[in-house]
């Protein structure tokens, strides 16, 4: 068998006076065959870091499980969104044979956006302005969009615009009358405002 040695049967035969005699001998002699190993079977664990080799002989059915040396190595680097890949390498020396096997396991952390804001703009009188995009430095995807911002519109004084100089084109400048009117209007308010001025302390001074 794989581990027992066989028998061999020996007879011994001699005639003597016209007569045949025998005797028999058993002698255990035929060597062991010894097992006869196919390809290992490999379990592993989950998360690739360790792994066992089984080996069955083809004729007794006979198993020897022996413990793997682990080593392991990058093989997909991991991105802003996507797990990356360590491929694990299982090695046993059995028979004076090394045998050795692979497993890849998604084991490494996605890195996650690193934004910074782009495409910001601001308003104008005139043209909508933009709080901007967060965009990932790494990948340059765009992480969270921006918001419109309504244009400000035109700030007109005597016809211009404060801001961006344009010019109101609904703008009718005073006449010189005008000027006239508003200069007298001024000079009677202020005077109005100096005669009350004067009949309030009067009377205040009157009353004490």
């Amino acid at each position: 068998t794989c581990t027992e040695k066989g028998t061999t049967t020996y007879t011994a035969t001699v005639n003597f006076g016209g007569k045949d005699y025998t005797a028999t001998k058993d002698v255990q002699d035929i060597p062991a065959l010894g097992h006869s190993y196919g390809e290992p079977t490999f379990a592993w664990a989950e998360d690739g870091k360790s792994a066992t080799a089984t080996f069955i002989c083809g004729t007794c059915q006979d198993e020897q499980t022996v413990e793997a040396t682990i080593t392991s190595e990058v093989k997909t680097e991991a991105t802003c969104t996507e797990k990356g890949t360590t491929t694990y390498t299982a090695t046993v020396n059995f028979g004076g044979k090394d045998y050795t096997a692979t497993k890849d396991v998604q084991d490494i952390p996605a890195l996650g956006h690193t934004t910074e804001l782009q495409n910001g703009k601001k308003p104008t009188c005139t043209q909508d302005g933009y709080t901007g995009d967060q965009v990932c430095t790494v990948c340059q995807a765009v992480v969270e969009k921006g918001q419109t911002i309504p244009a400000t519109g035109h700030h007109f004084e005597n016809g211009v615009c404060t801001v961006c100089d344009a010019k109101d084109a609904n703008y009718v400048p005073p006449t010189g009358d005008e000027h006239q009117l508003m200069a007298v209007a001024t000079v009677l308010l202020t005077s109005m405002g100096a005669f009350a001025a004067v009949i309030f302390a009067e009377h205040k001074r009157r009353n004490h």
